[in-house]
């Protein structure tokens, strides 16, 4: 798997390394409580290529259902991007992958967008999809143990946004990017993916 970091000016250089740094959040009030304020693992609903409409869908995920979104898009290349509205990065990055999306849904790819800002709190983010144009299923991460989602991810991610992973048809991850992107980076990494294999067809 290749890694890319992206340093736009020296003087931006340590701080685009480190990305965005989630504000602190306070401990969960139950010490049993693993990726859900429940303790109950909750699944995913199938995805769709749109969410209802003039509302943006967004559904919680943690490190046991995560792999459950990327595994609905086996067959597809998969666009995985960790991104808040409180990072400026990311913001900035934001309508280069949902102009991905758009450019490439027809050849088997999706951007599936994983928001790091309050679960508690979703206006924001739905406002900001919305604004966007995000009009598929969005997520955002609910987890109790934020070290361990990021390494279930990557071992090489420290949790800095934006972060985008890409996976080929086989759900393998082939790209990881730290820091903001060019288009045409995004581009060059997922057209070799797209290349050979037809599309497999996923029921949404």
């Amino acid at each position: 798997m290749r890694r890319r970091w992206a340093f736009w000016t020296l003087g931006l250089a340590v701080g685009m390394f480190l990305g965005c740094r989630p504000p602190a959040k306070p401990p969960s009030s139950s010490p049993q409580a693993e990726e859900t304020t429940s303790g109950e693992e909750t699944t995913p609903s199938p995805a769709r290529t749109r969410s209802a409409v003039g509302e943006p869908e967004v559904q919680p995920v943690n490190r046991e259902t995560l792999p459950q979104v990327l595994a609905q898009h086996r067959g597809k290349v998969v666009v995985l991007n960790f991104w808040a509205t409180w990072c400026p990065p990311c913001v900035a990055e934001f309508p280069d992958l949902v102009r991905l999306q758009r450019d490439y849904q027809d050849r088997g790819l999706v951007v599936v967008f994983v928001s790091n800002d309050d679960p508690e709190d979703l206006t924001p983010v739905k406002d900001f999809l919305r604004q966007q144009g995000v009009d598929w299923t969005s997520y955002v991460k609910d987890v109790a143990d934020d070290p361990a989602f990021i390494r279930s991810v990557s071992a090489e991610w420290m949790g800095g946004l934006p972060a985008t992973f890409i996976y080929d048809r086989a759900g393998k991850q082939q790209e990881m990017f730290i820091g903001a992107q060019a288009y045409e980076t995004f581009v060059q990494a997922v057209q070799p993916l797209l290349e050979g294999e037809e599309p497999v067809t996923n029921n949404q």
